[in-house]
């Protein structure tokens, strides 16, 4: 959207500042400036301090023409000959980045006049930032909620929400009764960390998977995993 106001050249950037800080998040131009997503510079040493602080113009076609900008370019190690640059504000007004574009050549003066698309992507970007930052937020309450569900408060082990959810994943893992892949002859080898499972005869006659016997409560089930005497309670695989 910069390039749809700003200069034809130069580069374009989304930033985040924090303390003394501004972290380049996303860059694109034409190659005239070596900074590069993910680098970051001394906020005293940018146009953008400027800007953000309201001491110096969001559209400034020719920096020489304004102090602060001037001695900023001074020191940049490409050039910098126009500079135009928008906040980008959270949703209690705090100041989270700037976009910022910047152009070797000098601009014209009728690019002073597209302050109010400017203002028009500063209130888009800050709407996406808040949209974002939600969806974030709202992840990690479910997250939260869905461990918590699932978790004695006084242990933190797995409750019986837990435990049945561990196993449904365990078995669903399992090949069913119809694959033929597995054989007496050539058992799966297990995964890390996984216990081998074995074909349970108790289920209800379903034949469905018993995971190493830890699951099984009755004599059939320990039978099936070679186990004699009487079954063990089941028991939560650490």
């Amino acid at each position: 959207m910069v390039a749809a106001w700003g200069p034809g050249r130069g580069s374009r950037a989304v930033t985040r500042i924090a303390g003394d800080r501004q972290t380049f998040l996303s860059v694109d131009g034409d190659g005239s400036s070596p900074i590069v997503a993910g680098a970051w510079t001394p906020l005293v040493d940018t146009m953008c301090r400027w800007m953000v602080s309201g001491e110096a113009p969001r559209i400034a076609p020719d920096v020489a023409a304004v102090p602060v900008y001037r001695a900023s370019a001074d020191e940049s190690p490409f050039a910098v000959n126009t500079y135009v640059g928008t906040p980008i504000l959270q949703a209690d007004g705090s100041l989270f980045g700037s976009v910022r574009g910047f152009d070797p050549e000098r601009g014209a003066d009728a690019l002073s006049e597209h302050g109010p698309l400017l203002d028009l992507l500063s209130s888009l970007s800050s709407s996406v930032l808040e949209a974002d930052l939600r969806a974030t937020e709202t992840a990690r309450q479910l997250e939260t909620a869905r461990r918590d569900s699932e978790t004695d408060a006084l242990t933190g082990l797995l409750n019986r929400r837990g435990r049945d959810r561990f196993v449904a994943r365990e078995e669903a893992g399992c090949p069913g009764p119809s694959d033929t892949r597995r054989t007496r002859s050539s058992p799966a080898s297990p995964g890390p960390g996984r216990r081998p499972t074995r074909r349970c005869t108790c289920r209800s006659g379903s034949g469905g998977p018993c995971v190493a016997d830890a699951l099984c409560n009755c004599p059939q089930g320990s039978r099936a995993a070679g186990v004699t005497g009487r079954a063990r309670p089941a028991t939560l695989l650490p």
